[in-house]
């Protein structure tokens, strides 16, 4: 859980150190990297380059003269234990100063890799950041996972996927309101790395009962179907206009808008 603590002027981060029923969070912002992330409306937590770890960007900004330059903020998880994030705004181009409300992840161009979608406050643009990877990130697999019911509730909201690769298990919840005045799509997008199998693919429905596949081959989108719940076709798409960005080592992101593509990413 990520969140902005006005009182005492810093970002929280509570990891979620429960044990069966019994719940606890620990609040580890400052020793990860994450307590200066600025105003924080809409945030979201993605695998940019499908290395198996979540990294964290932040829109920010506000009206108020107070806050005359709070960048976006895209933090990079270092892949390390314990979890530690590098501040990457500047170097991948996530460092605007517009007052960003909505931010939400998405594969708008089914490419394999999450792009991001800001939406601007007070008169500010929508903006369509697309996710370009290079190197190593570029040879990285993926895995999307789409579970599906019968019913007024279709895309199985309050779902939770979970794959296992070897050892390594990997948790995603589907979610009604991902983001502040947002929601991402239905679905359970997995960075896996460099491996080609998916070893245990497992959905928790939102009764409590659960659908298991194994031996799942990387790179695809998968639609899991509840028992006894009648097919149907799923799709998702929206209409987005903006401006550019970013661009880092491994992940670039490209602008589009006004009929124009064009990279702004140096490396």
């Amino acid at each position: 859980m990520f969140h902005w603590h006005d009182t005492l002027r810093h970002n929280v981060l509570l990891r979620n150190d429960s044990s069966g029923a019994n719940l606890a969070f620990t609040e580890v912002s400052e020793s990860v990297g994450v307590d200066d992330a600025g105003w924080g409306w809409g945030t979201t937590f993605l695998d940019a380059d499908n290395d198996g770890d979540l990294d964290l960007a932040v829109t920010n900004g506000f009206f108020s003269n107070q806050w005359p330059a709070d960048e976006s903020r895209f933090f990079q998880n270092d892949g390390g234990s314990p979890v530690t994030f590098s501040d990457v705004s500047a170097a991948v181009g996530f460092n605007d100063t517009f007052w960003g409300s909505s931010l939400i992840a998405l594969d708008f161009d089914r490419d394999g890799d999450l792009d991001l979608i800001q939406a601007c406050a007070d008169g500010g643009p929508l903006r369509l950041l697309e996710n370009q990877r290079s190197g190593q990130a570029l040879l990285n697999s993926y895995l999307v996972v789409q579970p599906r019911l019968s019913g007024a509730n279709h895309w199985a909201i309050g779902s939770t996927v979970r794959v296992r690769v070897g050892s390594t298990w990997m948790s995603r919840a589907l979610l009604a309101g991902s983001s502040l005045l947002g929601q991402e799509p239905a679905e359970a997008f997995f960075g896996l790395g460099t491996t080609s199998m998916v070893d245990e693919v497992v959905v928790e429905w939102p009764d409590g009962t659960t659908t298991t596949i194994t031996d799942v081959a990387a790179n695809q989108i998968i639609e899991v179907v509840a028992p006894g719940t009648v097919p149907a076709a799923s799709a998702w798409g929206c209409i987005v206009a903006g401006l550019a960005l970013l661009a880092s080592g491994t992940v670039m992101f490209r602008r589009h808008g006004s009929g124009a593509s064009v990279s702004v990413a140096t490396r």
